[in-house]
């Protein structure tokens, strides 16, 4: 049985490429993917995944206030929290960890950065 890991961006062309890049170094994933924060909230809550890859720039709810929410709940605060965004400024780094992410992921990202990600987070499977 793969791991469940959940994508969240409201661009569907990065949750496409990050999804390949999963699929390919771990084949047996299921990929759960949400467009918006309301939406990833539901789906931590209903799927439990193993992982979640979190945009910071989105509408509604950013990434900042989903990993807070993650975080802030019993049930589902063991999960960890990738955080991926365009904004590369130290300040925004501080606020995606004071949040709770267990990484911060720059974008554009690269396979190799995505790959050690992961195995920082399920050691080398």
């Amino acid at each position: 049985m793969g791991r469940k890991i959940l994508v969240v961006d409201d661009n569907a062309a990065s949750r496409a490429i990050l999804k390949a890049i999963i699929l390919n170094i771990m084949p047996q994933t299921i990929i759960l993917e949400a467009a918006d924060g309301q939406r990833a909230l539901e789906i931590v809550h209903q799927e439990n995944p193993d992982l979640v890859f979190l945009d910071i720039i989105m509408s509604e709810m950013d990434g900042y206030e989903v990993c807070q929410k993650i975080k802030a709940d019993p049930a589902c605060q063991h999960i960890p929290v990738l955080i991926m965004t365009a904004l590369h400024k130290e300040s925004e780094k501080k606020a995606g960890m004071d949040a709770g992410a267990s990484d911060y992921i720059e974008k554009p990202f690269t396979r190799d950065r995505i790959i050690g990600a992961i195995q920082k987070v399920f050691g080398q499977e």
